[in-house]
């Protein structure tokens, strides 16, 4: 059969009514959803190890990664000492770190995500007077 040209009548060429029904479209949606739905139940790693420098937090993760997020987002951390800052410990089996001196617990989950501090500037100040007296 000869591929439909424009001298052909209308009839021997698909019509719109012959192309796949919303149906299809649905199905595939639905496959969409099960896939996202799938990626929301991975399991985040655990952190293994901490690491402060001057300017950023970083951390090894269980499943080899590391990540470093700069420290301006903890401001609790970037007032601490250097000796507050290296006392730290695992919570939750790794699911986040906590520092005893500064009252700071940033889970993992968190940084993956790269939320910073949600402390308010009003609590932040207290705490900063406190430190001062």
């Amino acid at each position: 059969m000869a591929p439909p040209s424009f001298s052909q009548p209308r009839s021997s060429v698909s019509s719109v009514r012959e192309w796949p029904k919303p149906r299809v479209t649905w199905m595939l949606l639905l496959l969409c959803g099960s896939k996202l739905a799938y990626l929301m139940e991975t399991q985040i790693p655990n952190a293994i190890s901490v690491d402060v420098t001057d300017d950023a937090l970083i951390v090894v993760l269980s499943d080899a990664r590391s990540i470093s997020v700069p420290l301006a987002w903890y401001p609790r951390m970037l007032h601490g000492t250097t000796t507050e800052r290296m006392d730290w410990r695992l919570i939750g089996e790794g699911q986040g770190l906590h520092w005893e001196a500064l009252d700071e617990d940033i889970s993992v989950e968190n940084l993956l995500a790269g939320r910073h501090s949600g402390e308010s500037q009003t609590s932040f100040k207290r705490w900063l007077e406190s430190r001062s007296r």
